[in-house]
């Protein structure tokens, strides 16, 4: 179950990318307003892949812990920078792909050895949500402050925490543990961590706000798994050592791909 879980969760990235890839051009050209992106063909595109990227990954959700399937999307990050600058890759932007990919990668193999699916809470599934909310709030506000490369990474950030707990809910909802909490936050994550994608995309390039959704929203859901849901119970020293590196080594590559800054070339369209 676990190979078909990351085979799911897989598939799901790519939709992902593509639809961002999509949605930021529409966003670009049209603005952020909701009303005109409803009339956008390439955002109602992007749109329609974002719903079969979450339909796979909620199958996915179903099958494996959270610790194994969140950082999957990892995929999504070269694939949306390719998309984007398509045939002007830098060595540093190679060298920021690799970094957030590969820190990723590595987390899920060390997580997949000792994750395990145990029972849930609805106190648990509660203080993930107001710990997520307090983040997204802080990210909000810094976003609403800034401009430019910070305001970009602040709401893709805040995106990134929302879509994590939307995550965490399904998650829980697929396994069985059918708490009002659950589908209470899943109901309220969702809209608000589409909000900010689309005004992160007004700010930035497409492939900074994957790879910031990309490194976000597995932390969080690989956090809530191991500190609040038991997932991993027991893990050495030397284990939560290596995932804090493998993490640190992805938020670096998002932080390089950021100061790039590589402005895709229908930006101007």
């Amino acid at each position: 179950m676990t190979s078909l879980a990351i085979t799911l969760a897989a598939a799901g990235a790519v939709c992902f990318a593509v639809a961002a890839w999509l949605q930021q051009a529409a966003v670009r050209a049209d603005g952020p307003r909701l009303s005109r992106l409803l009339r956008a063909p390439r955002w109602l595109s992007g749109f329609g892949l974002t719903g079969l990227g979450a339909g796979l990954h909620a199958c996915a959700l179903g099958l494996a812990p959270l610790t194994v399937v969140q950082p999957v999307g990892a995929v999504a990050i070269a694939l949306t920078t390719v998309l984007a600058v398509r045939g002007r890759l830098t060595r540093s932007t190679w060298l920021a792909v690799i970094a957030s990919t590969a820190g990723v990668g590595v987390f899920v193999l060390l997580a997949a050895q000792r994750a395990a699916m145990p029972a849930l809470s609805s106190g648990a599934e509660a203080r993930a949500g107001a710990l997520t909310a307090v983040g997204v709030v802080a990210l909000g506000a810094v976003g609403a402050v800034t401009t430019g490369r910070v305001r970009c990474l602040a709401y893709a950030a805040a995106a990134g925490m929302a879509y994590g707990l939307v995550s965490v809910y399904v998650h829980a909802l697929a396994i069985g543990h059918l708490h009002v909490v659950a589908a209470l936050g899943l109901v309220a994550a969702l809209p608000v961590g589409m909000w900010f994608v689309q005004h992160a995309y007004a700010a930035g390039p497409p492939q900074v706000v994957i790879a910031c959704q990309t490194v976000i929203d597995p932390m969080v859901g690989v956090g809530v798994g191991l500190g609040l849901f038991g997932e991993a119970a027991g893990l050495p020293r030397s284990a939560a050592l290596a995932l804090v590196v493998c993490a640190t080594v992805a938020v670096t590559g998002v932080v390089l791909l950021a100061r790039e800054h590589v402005r895709p070339q229908w930006s101007r369209s």
